[in-house]
């Protein structure tokens, strides 16, 4: 790596960019929360909800001041619901302390909740000109290939943060971590790399030695998968929604799980099923088999030791955060039960 090969991709990020709502922001509110958006999301699905978001909360105090609840419900179909939450908790602390943007310093950054050496690092570089390294799956991608280095270890990476040190300036962090990004996005793709497009082509040990196809190294991925009945209970067009006070769904509404072959209640000859659906999420993969319920039992529907339920009509549940596979869920009972989402 060099002065004049960092150049070069700055040069062909210039000619290339993609543009997005939040390419040319150095607003340090609009990175952060372009930024978060972008964790484990393509990037093109989140460009509705940061044009809705930025609308709604355009700065930190509109954050700050709204309800936790409507934060999460914006957050829908974004992935973790906990990503949302920080977002809210660290606007609220911020506020509270009197500030109204975030610090430009690493320490105090990482201090937030939320806030990781990697969304430190991109507000340092992208909204406040600093020399810092963003390293995500492209930038690691690309680095290991130009070594010719199977997988990322903590001493690559303390010396590839000690050589972009000598090698970028403030002004130019900004597109310099944006070009190489785009980069391990475009060209050095991990399938077959376009390393004849590439600016790096000329310095890549992986393309000198034929070895672009085996960098990095295959990793194995456990994923653990469950098969789940859940309970679409239903009344007076309400629909039972619950959550559970802990784990990784705990601030998200669902439909609660039901004990498999049993049907609660004294209507289950009124249950059909809906469509089963598949839920996956990082390592996970839940396959979901709804059953729709008509409840008329004087007491709720019965549910799993320390979750909580609530019925709600069709314009209520619109406004809480569901997972996405639940909403799904939802819309194709409200079709069966006749009900509507007011308008």
């Amino acid at each position: 790596m060099s002065r004049e090969l960092l150049q070069s991709v700055r040069d062909w990020f210039q000619a290339k960019a993609r543009p997005f709502p939040w390419s040319d922001s150095k607003d340090p509110y609009a990175v952060w929360i372009s930024e978060v958006m972008l964790q484990q999301t393509v990037v093109t699905a989140a460009v509705a909800p940061y044009i809705r978001w930025m609308a709604r909360w355009p700065t930190l105090a509109a954050l700050a001041a709204s309800p936790e609840s409507e934060v999460l419900a914006a957050w829908e179909g974004l992935g973790y619901a906990s990503r949302a939450r920080n977002l809210h908790r660290a606007a609220c602390r911020l506020v509270a302390s009197g500030k109204f943007t975030l610090p430009a310093d690493y320490e105090e950054l990482r201090c937030l909740p939320g806030i990781g050496d990697y969304t430190a690092s991109a507000l340092l570089a992208f909204a406040f000109d600093q020399p810092a390294l963003t390293l995500d799956a492209n930038l690691k991608r690309v680095f290991l290939r130009l070594g010719a280095e199977a997988q990322w270890t903590s001493g690559i990476e303390v010396r590839w943060r000690a050589l972009w040190a000598t090698l970028i300036d403030g002004p130019n962090s900004r597109a310099s971590n944006l070009g190489i990004m785009q980069l391990g996005q475009l060209v050095c793709t991990a399938r077959n790399p376009a390393c004849g497009e590439c600016p790096f082509a000329s310095a890549c040990l992986s393309r000198e030695r034929g070895l672009t196809a085996s960098i990095p190294a295959a990793k194995e991925r456990t994923v653990t998968e469950k098969a789940t009945v859940v309970g679409v209970f239903w009344k007076q067009e309400q629909f039972w929604l619950a959550r559970p006070l802990k784990g990784r769904f705990s601030t998200l509404w669902l439909f609660p799980p039901l004990e498999p072959g049993k049907t609660p209640g004294h209507t289950s000859e009124g249950a059909r099923n809906l469509t089963t659906r598949v839920h996956a999420y990082t390592r996970y993969k839940d396959t979901l088999s709804p059953l729709l319920i008509p409840w008329s039992d004087s007491g709720d529907p019965p549910l799993p030791e320390n979750w909580i339920g609530c019925w709600m009509n069709p314009t209520e549940a619109s406004r809480v955060a569901l997972a996405s596979v639940y909403r799904r869920i939802l819309d194709e009972a409200k079709v069966l039960v006749g009900t509507s989402v007011a308008t």
